[in-house]
């Protein structure tokens, strides 16, 4: 069952969390994973219902933050000032549709971040189900962070991606996290 909770405390998690990537994470890379391919491990919830592939050279830290299931991210220093992580969040929605979530989100966001800029605002697919697609920068102190956010919901669970990176580096590791963000599987 999933954490009991409203959409917009997500918002608070996500601006939490990406306070802390900023100083970097130090937790090492569990090896417990089921090899998928060469160079990926497989990690599976069983408590939340999902699957996804992540190098393995990447560390993964459960139970970041409240309803922030699982964390992936490459060693502080390889990029930079930002990590480059994709989280992953888990919360009821109670009765709110994808669209309604999205709506509020972007409304969140607005408040929560400086000189946010969204370059990209639509529906794509997420573990074969229909999802919302947002990217953005957004200042972080004196850094330009860019965003990706990637939700679905199903049976009223709300499973929430979210790619981050200092701007300059986003490109280099987008091709790892399309490949995780399409190996990710609701069981």
């Amino acid at each position: 069952m999933l954490h009991k909770g409203y959409f917009s405390p997500i918002i608070i998690i996500l601006v939490l969390l990406c306070c802390i990537l900023i100083s970097g994470c130090t937790e090492q890379n569990s090896e417990t994973g089921e090899k998928h391919e060469a160079g990926y491990f497989t990690y599976e919830n069983t408590q939340y219902d999902f699957r996804i592939n992540y190098p393995d050279s990447w560390m993964k830290q459960e139970n970041y933050l409240q309803n922030t299931v699982v964390v992936f991210s490459i060693e502080p220093g390889m990029t930079g000032v930002l990590n480059c992580s994709l989280s992953i969040t888990a919360a009821d929605t109670g009765s709110q549709s994808i669209d309604q979530i999205k709506n509020s989100h972007i409304e969140n966001i607005s408040k929560f971040y400086t000189n946010l800029n969204i370059s990209y605002d639509n529906t794509t697919t997420l573990a074969g189900l229909p999802a919302y697609k947002l990217i953005f920068t957004h200042v972080q102190g004196t850094y330009i962070i860019k965003q990706m956010e990637t939700w679905t919901v199903k049976n009223n669970n709300l499973y929430f991606l979210t790619y981050m990176s200092n701007e300059d580096n986003y490109a280099n590791h987008l091709q790892t996290i399309e490949y995780m963000i399409n190996s990710f599987e609701i069981l």
